[in-house]
């Protein structure tokens, strides 16, 4: 009678237990970075950014799965995903060495060039606010150039940068919150002559009420606008994600609102030539099927 109940009772558990197996959602890690204003971070929580609307979209649309979000420095979230840890990340450039454990999404997030960014008080030093060759500038011993580790800049420039990485007048930093502050901060002490603008650099300048004493410059390595994307680790997960990912994307690129998510990284002046860059290097790829 003890022994019919025990089985009885065991048959019971299994079943609750592979019910609730059932129900219980996958989840997906999406990591974030401290990097405005494509991730505006409130006490390292997310709370804005292109990159906290994209995510949400996403979540909408994959209601299947469970989303969480985690903050990650970019070079441990780099080696989380050669690990094949199931985790999605929106805006990444396109290098050869993140192919190799990498899976993108089509084109879905958009960066004006590269740019230097020097004290006003240098304009002369610096040839007057001409186009500049980035290479010249390494080159120049008596110029102190700051690069934040792991933060990509697209071809053309990623190249120079391994290539300069050990010189005695590049100094690297490996923290990954308020980039730009620090910079900027290390820029007016007169500690560095110049660094790479990032996402965010103008408005947090004005921010700081020291708009006026920079001065951003193109360089000749880089006059293209760069383009981002939705990533996933190179394995059979990863795959099937992308193709999801890539569904939901094609959809939502060619509405005004997607669009809106980059205006901020730019000045007004700069809007129309944005959006062009935005139809020729986002819509169109997302019209095609063989992605």
């Amino acid at each position: 009678m003890f022994k019919k109940l025990y089985v009885i009772l065991t048959i019971a558990v299994l079943c609750l237990g592979f019910s609730r197996t059932a129900d219980a959602k996958e989840k997906i890690i999406w990591p974030y970075i401290y990097f405005y204003p494509i991730y505006i971070c409130d006490n390292d929580k997310l709370v804005g950014g292109a990159g906290w609307e994209i995510y949400n979209l996403i979540w909408e649309n994959m209601p299947e799965y469970e989303h969480e979000v985690v903050l990650l420095p970019v070079k441990r979230m780099l080696e989380e995903f050669k690990h094949g840890k199931h985790y999605l990340f929106w805006g990444l450039y396109k290098t050869p060495d993140r192919a190799k454990y990498l899976y993108y999404s089509i084109p879905c997030r958009i960066s004006p060039p590269t740019m230097v960014v020097i004290r006003k008080d240098d304009l002369q030093r610096f040839g007057g606010g001409k186009a500049l060759s980035l290479k010249a500038l390494l080159d120049d011993k008596a110029l102190r150039f700051l690069i934040f580790d792991s933060i990509s800049f697209g071809s053309g420039v990623d190249e120079l940068l391994k290539e300069y990485e050990k010189a005695g007048n590049v100094y690297t930093e490996y923290r990954t919150d308020k980039m730009n502050q620090y910079a900027l901060d290390l820029l007016l002490k007169k500690r560095i002559d110049y660094f790479l603008a990032l996402n965010g650099t103008r408005h947090i300048a004005s921010e700081m009420g020291i708009a006026d004493q920079i001065v951003f410059i193109p360089i000749k390595e880089q006059k293209h606008y760069k383009v981002g994307h939705i990533v996933a680790p190179k394995n059979e997960w990863g795959k099937q994600m992308i193709k999801k990912v890539n569904q939901i994307l094609r959809k939502q690129i060619p509405t005004e609102a997607f669009f809106q998510f980059f205006t901020p990284l730019v000045s007004d002046n700069v809007v129309p030539e944005l959006r062009q860059q935005f139809k020729e290097l986002i819509v169109e790829p997302s019209k095609e099927q063989n992605h």
